[in-house]
């Protein structure tokens, strides 16, 4: 008898250890998942992400699962990780029951195709998609359909989504939209071969054409001295042909480049007015940066306090106002290699940060190993900083 009263007696504890440590455990996923909804939203998402996945890898039960895997999935989102967020979208699809919970998901995955600017495939996922009796996802299917014409430049078809989702009641907004998709096809319509063959003909004329009337009498003004020279200083002819040649080209390609900007950026600009009018908060569309290297020149030639290193800069911005800017865009490097050096310099100082400009100028060629860099994903060069 006794030895059956401390046999229960074990079993019994036994069992309040295990379920307290159960307790102990959902409680510790639940302050997590707490936490990670904390940081959330004050915008650390790099921080809720790694306690959502926390979470999610140790939840128990398909429905904690599924509610963490869409928060992951936003999250990755977020922090601009599209893959993983669409890995996590797959997830979701394939354990839920809930048609409505997999149509978000689904969805939630073209759009992660359409910031990646992949709006062909977003496009095939979206045919293939049935969203059923509701409502609100055909809305978003309909808008998601519309974004990725619109990235298609299929104007047409893109207001034909967009149209079906403003009240047939509403003219007002509906006339508007269509306004803007007028103008929007009014701006994109003119080809950036046109002012490269203005560039071709007159040098520097595509460059003016295109707004950029500094870099348009900058390249007519090079090449005009540079022919100078060789008109009356024939024997040089032989050195100076090859960079005649060399800018008159870069002349041209920047005329295109410089047109198709522009073009891209009045795309964006009436793709902003056209979500805006849609009442939408959906970030596909967002302005092109501005920043370039020449930003940092400027910024390191204020900032510069020693006088040799100052004038080195200088020398460098003036190479890279009125030279390089006229220049085709050979380097293969990223960072460019005046700015590989002008940063080499600041932090090096000027006899080892020359020699380390002097040996990236040296390793700018065709036949470099590009098994020893990191490729820049946004610029399509190798990433090689100093």
């Amino acid at each position: 008898m006794i030895k059956i009263a401390g046999l229960l007696n074990f079993y019994m504890l036994l069992a309040f250890l295990i379920y307290g440590a159960s307790s102990v455990y959902s409680q510790n996923i639940a302050q997590t998942e707490v936490f990670a909804d904390s940081l959330f939203a004050t915008g650390d998402y790099k921080s809720a992400l790694n306690e959502y996945r926390r979470a999610y890898y140790f939840a128990v039960g398909d429905s904690a699962k599924i509610l963490l895997a869409q928060k992951v999935a936003d999250t990755y989102m977020l922090n601009e990780h599209y893959d993983f967020a669409k890995s996590f979208c797959d997830s979701i699809c394939y354990y839920t029951i809930s048609d409505s919970v997999r149509n978000e998901a689904y969805l939630k995955k073209i759009t992660c195709l359409i910031l990646e600017k992949q709006y062909g495939d977003a496009l095939v996922g979206l045919d293939k998609m049935n969203v059923g009796n509701f409502p609100t996802q055909t809305k978003r299917k309909l808008f998601l359909n519309g974004v990725a014409c619109l990235g298609l430049t299929d104007f047409d078809n893109s207001y034909q989504y967009f149209s079906k989702l403003i009240d047939p009641n509403d003219s007002a907004l509906l006339a508007n939209v269509q306004q803007q998709f007028v103008e929007l096809k009014k701006s994109y319509r003119h080809q950036p071969y046109i002012p490269a063959c203005f560039s071709a003909i007159v040098p520097g004329l595509g460059q003016m054409f295109s707004g950029h009337y500094s870099e348009g009498f900058n390249s007519f003004f090079l090449l005009a001295a540079l022919s100078s020279i060789g008109y009356f200083l024939q024997p040089l002819n032989v050195l100076l042909f090859p960079m005649i040649a060399r800018y008159y080209m870069g002349g041209i390609l920047h005329a295109y480049h410089y047109a198709d900007e522009r073009r891209n950026f009045n795309k964006t600009e009436n793709s902003v007015r056209i979500l805006s009018l849609l009442n939408t908060n959906e970030p596909f569309m967002t302005k092109p940066d501005g920043k370039n290297d020449r930003n940092e020149f400027n910024k390191y030639t204020i900032d510069s306090e020693r006088e040799i290193s100052l004038l080195i800069s200088t020398a460098f911005l003036f190479y890279k106002k009125f030279l390089s800017s006229q220049d085709v865009d050979a380097c293969i490097f990223t960072p460019s290699c005046s700015v590989y050096m002008m940063e080499a310099i600041k932090k090096e100082g000027m006899f080892v940060g020359f020699l380390d400009g002097t040996d990236r100028l040296l390793r700018c060629h065709g036949f470099a190993d590009h098994t020893h860099y990191n490729t820049n994903l946004k610029t399509g060069k190798l990433q090689d900083e100093p």
